[in-house]
């Protein structure tokens, strides 16, 4: 089945929040994809410099990708949270079928959100009844109220 032409998927991801992250594609035509991240146990806090408009619970941002973080993300408006996609593979390039999973799972999807990295590296699931799926890391600006 030939992929959404690339008007057509950003404009889906646009209209989800996803901003234009999600319609950038690479020089050479081919599909973009989201680099590695790293298991979980090495995700590493990082300081953030908190903008005056960036929520007073703000601390630090929990980083679970291979790559640094862009600068956009250190200002404190952002949070890291990691979701879960149902299936049996696990495809970094599969973008729209990860910001369709992604989208319902944070706090509140009015919100832009940022694909990240991943999969995430997990520990193997010991049953085969288990559900399969591969967990990825996002970002968010939309404000969780706890």
């Amino acid at each position: 089945m030939p992929s959404k032409p690339p008007r057509r998927r950003c404009a889906l991801a646009l209209g989800l929040g996803l901003g234009l992250a999600a319609c950038n594609e690479p020089a050479s035509g081919g599909a973009a994809c989201l680099p590695p991240g790293r298991p979980v146990e090495e995700a590493i806090e990082i300081p953030i410099d908190k903008a005056p408009d960036a929520p007073a619970s703000a601390s630090s941002l929990w980083w679970f990708c291979e790559d640094p973080p862009p600068e956009v993300l250190l200002d404190g408006r952002y949070k890291t949270e990691l979701v879960w996609v149902d299936g049996e593979e696990c495809d970094p390039c599969d973008l729209e079928r990860i910001a369709s999973y992604a989208t319902p799972q944070v706090c509140d999807s009015r919100g832009p959100i940022r694909l990240l990295c991943g999969p995430i590296p997990q520990q193997q699931q010991p049953n085969p009844w288990d559900r399969k799926g591969c967990v990825y890391a996002v970002a968010t600006s939309s404000g969780c109220s706890f």
